[in-house]
């Protein structure tokens, strides 16, 4: 009965891991990451979407079983999920007149 209860979690841990969604992960470094860099998400087949000129930063697109290889690369500051921003409302520039 062990041996069964063994050999079944073997089994589930040698199950092959069914790919989530794809998601977008902003991907920040401590300085500007490199062609090599780059080189690394393409060898690893996940796509750069967005390479950042102002901010030591990617945005790449990969399943999240692929978050924890990308969050401990060298360089890397900080990963998050990435995100859409909206301006709902502008009626409100009191500060624009003073700013000229």
């Amino acid at each position: 009965m062990i041996l069964s209860a063994l050999l079944s979690a073997a089994a589930a841990l040698q199950a092959p891991v069914e790919p989530s969604e794809p998601i977008t992960l902003l991907v920040n470094y401590y300085t500007q990451p490199t062609d090599i860099e780059l080189d690394w998400y393409a060898n690893q087949g996940l796509k750069v979407k967005y390479r950042y000129a102002t901010i030591p930063a990617l945005a790449v697109v990969l399943d999240a079983s692929q978050i924890d290889a990308v969050a401990e690369r060298p360089g890397v500051e900080f990963v998050e999920a990435d995100s859409t921003a909206t301006i709902s409302d502008i009626s409100q520039t009191w500060g624009v007149e003073y700013i000229g």
